[in-house]
């Protein structure tokens, strides 16, 4: 989630950027002296090339909000109440195992006892 987050940014700041740029060309262009014509049209290409960067910008970014509105999110509250029947289920495999092993453990703490020689595993 935090990644999608940070590309949301990312793209956010790219159409901001899009956006500045499209309206200094447009300064630009307006600033022209209409009588100089072929400076006058390259300032109009360079303006319609900013015009259509922002266009995309925003494409790319309402077709991820899009897709992150269809994102489903598997509720697993009820998975902690019936665990022994997900890990036992027939036809699970122990790869399927290892991917739920991953998805309840957070971390795992590994401690020394010196006095009685033995370690201690935390699983949160």
């Amino acid at each position: 989630m935090e990644a999608q987050a940070d590309q949301r940014r990312i793209w956010e700041l790219e159409l901001q950027q899009a956006r500045y740029e499209a309206g200094l060309a447009e300064r630009r262009y307006a600033a022209c002296d209409p009588d100089n014509r072929l400076i006058a049209a390259q300032l109009e290409k360079g303006w319609e090339a900013a015009l259509q960067r922002v266009r995309q910008c925003e494409q790319r970014l309402q077709s991820f909000d899009q897709v992150q509105a269809h994102v489903v999110v598997p509720d697993l509250t009820g998975l902690a109440n019936d665990l022994s029947a997900a890990w036992e289920a027939p036809g699970v495999t122990m790869r399927t195992r290892q991917q739920l092993l991953r998805t309840l453990v957070k971390d795992i703490v590994a401690d020394i006892d010196d006095a009685t020689r033995e370690v201690v595993l935390t699983i949160h």
